[in-house]
């Protein structure tokens, strides 16, 4: 993965593939399996360079909903927002620490999963 920042364009094309290990919930919503965890994500495919929403906490993937549904975005970008585990619609296990670590190592399997090309980070604190 390679960390590139620029203007962001406008319009965005939504194309989705399935893997094995996912589950689809409502459109453009799904759940991934890592280890013992369903970690939900909401993904709008456009081009080979992601931008990932991270919210903060006590919130979800639907903050950034506005993105989602922005024609600002362009075929260049695909929007992935993240619920961490504990939130939203992501597994909620008594016996996960919920350290940024352990999430962070979360996030990590599920993008070498979707295997972006080019990675843009936007977190919410």
């Amino acid at each position: 993965m390679k960390f590139l920042w620029g203007d962001i364009p406008r319009k965005c094309l939504i194309l989705i593939k399935l893997k094995k290990n996912v589950t689809q919930m409502k459109r453009n919503q799904y759940q991934m399996r890592i280890g013992n965890y369903e970690l939900s994500y909401q993904i709008r495919r456009g081009g080979e360079h992601y931008i990932l929403f991270l919210h903060g906490l006590g919130c979800s993937k639907e903050t950034f909903q506005e993105a989602f549904d922005s024609a600002y975005f362009s075929e260049k970008y695909t929007l992935l927002a993240i619920d961490f585990l504990g939130h939203g619609d992501s597994s909620k296990p008594d016996n996960f620490s919920y350290k940024l670590e352990e999430q962070s190592d979360l996030i990590f399997e599920l993008l070498q999963n979707l295997n972006p090309k080019y990675l843009n980070i936007v977190a919410h604190r």
